[in-house]
């Protein structure tokens, strides 16, 4: 356990329930953190905002007592740490809610409840009553409508996260840090998180909310805190300050003025027309071949649910998909594949591959899906090739896929679903956590595409990437497209700010 720097210290009111001092993190010569000074009072909200990338997440853990900081010193009460382990940060009323909550879906509300603050026992066994009676407590307190039996997994999504705002309450919490709360929330359901909000500033609760949405910000915060780069840009109070001004804080720069969008052209490949599936919400959009078309937004922003009902991975409730002029309706990715659209997923390892194959078998998957009977050499060596092509390192196919580097990793799951080319090529995040090297290979690999005919739809949260690659931007919030950006109106702040503004 890590022991406090000083033991107890004197304190004034205005040093707050949480400070971190000079708080510097490093990975090598990547410095995550850069002598970040931050103050959270009791009954505040402090919005923390800044792009992917800025140290937001880094933060978090170090208070989790998850990653332990280069330099710097952590203020919890009358106690400083250098740092935290994660009993420290819960016996000192840190609770963190996170966008995956954590609960234990089959069990009942009071017995996630109890996970964190402990079973009451009555003779050596459980005492159910009164288990429910306290957990019941908790939820009135704190106005909480939900029966504390009911299992986690019949409740409603805003309840679900209500449960696990109760749950760091059962342990008496002082700081609760929201980490992007509403992401997965329907629209309908939001307030209801609001409002839990709300209530926690007027007990008295520290409130760290961690958000991309700047409509949040102004509603809930009292001030924000501005990370860039590792750095802290700025410290804000919201009422004084625009939603403008916050963009500029974030990005770095001052913001464009307005373009109009281009006049649709000729030659649509892939059209969609009012489509509505789980994420998204009465879309149209047309994708032309050999164009490379970025759909942007936030987290939540109903872009990736886009793509997915494209790749067959989601199925449309309601609207028309045409490709090349026939009807496209795809219910599974095997049923888009046969119509010439392949799918690259964000998360290689838990969706683009299987890490404990080699791999020549995670390439040659796609070829297994259409074929019976393979040829186990002939495999290996089509894939030996692919592999040197694109320059995968090392490339022989019996290497474990898990040993390669990401973006080695990621350069073998977008050859196995560019080769042969496709129609279409969905493409989410498909330069996420690789080097600038392979990601400078990845682009030019998707503009080869490109130019051979292949229609791209490029699913990013990169405002960077997409000004480098794409041809045209649709920027979407709340499920829908808001906003078309033609070419030569495509740059990080234009994007940033269209993603930003209510």
């Amino acid at each position: 356990m890590t022991a406090p720097v000083t033991g107890t210290t004197a304190r004034t009111l205005g040093e707050g329930v949480l400070a971190v001092e000079g708080l510097v993190c490093r990975f090598g010569a990547t410095w995550a953190l850069r002598g970040v000074d931050l103050t959270i009072n009791a009954g505040e909200v402090l919005a923390l905002l800044g792009e992917n990338g800025a140290g937001k997440s880094t933060l978090i853990k170090i208070l989790a007592g998850v990653q332990r900081p280069t330099a710097g010193r952590i203020r919890l009460g009358d106690e400083v740490f250098a740092a935290l382990t994660p009993d420290q940060a819960r016996t000192h009323g840190l609770a963190f809610v996170h966008q995956d909550l954590g609960l234990l879906e089959p069990l009942s509300v009071a017995e996630n409840i109890a996970h964190v603050a402990g079973f009451r026992r009555s003779l050596g066994l459980i005492a159910w009553r009164q288990q429910i009676e306290l957990a019941r407590e908790l939820l009135v307190r704190w106005e909480i409508d939900i029966d504390p039996s009911t299992p986690v997994q019949q409740l409603e999504a805003a309840q679900r996260s209500l449960v696990a705002v109760a749950r760091a309450l059962a342990r008496d919490a002082k700081v609760i840090v929201f980490d992007e709360p509403t992401a997965a929330l329907p629209r309908h359901d939001v307030d209801l998180l609001y409002d839990a909000v709300d209530r926690l500033r007027a007990g008295g609760v520290a409130v760290v909310y961690v958000t991309h949405r700047l409509s949040e910000v102004s509603r809930l915060a009292d001030r924000a805190a501005v990370l860039r780069d590792g750095e802290l840009v700025g410290t804000v109070t919201v009422a004084d300050t625009t939603e403008h001004e916050l963009v500029e804080m974030i990005v770095g720069t001052k913001l464009l003025g307005q373009t109009s969008a281009p006049a649709a052209a000729a030659g649509d490949l892939l059209e969609l027309r009012d489509v509505t599936g789980a994420g998204a919400d009465d879309v149209s959009l047309t994708l032309r071949r050999g164009e490379i078309l970025a759909l942007v937004g936030l987290v939540g922003a109903g872009h990736r649910a886009v793509g997915r009902l494209v790749a067959g991975v989601g199925v449309a409730t309601s609207g028309e998909m045409q490709l090349d002029g026939k009807r496209f309706r795809p219910r599974t990715p095997r049923d888009a594949q046969r119509a010439g659209v392949v799918y690259v997923p964000g998360d290689r390892l838990a969706e683009g591959a299987f890490p404990t194959l080699d791999t020549g078998t995670n390439f040659s998957l796609r070829e297994r899906l259409a074929a019976v009977f393979t040829s186990g050499r002939k495999e290996r060596v089509a894939a030996g090739r692919v592999f040197d092509e694109w320059n995968v390192v090392p490339a022989d196919p019996a290497v474990p896929f898990a040993s390669l580097s990401g973006g080695n990793q990621q350069k073998v799951v977008l050859a196995k679903w560019m080769t042969p080319r496709p129609d279409v090529l969905v493409a989410e995040e498909p330069t996420a956590g690789v080097d600038v090297g392979t990601k400078s290979a990845i682009y030019e690999r998707l503009a080869d595409a490109a130019r051979s005919g292949t229609a791209v739809l490029l699913l990013s949260s990169d405002a960077d990437e997409v000004a480098v690659i794409a041809d045209r931007a649709i920027i979407f919030r709340h499920g829908t497209p808001k906003v078309e950006l033609a070419r030569d109106a495509i740059t990080a702040a234009r994007i940033a700010q269209e993603c930003y503004a209510a």
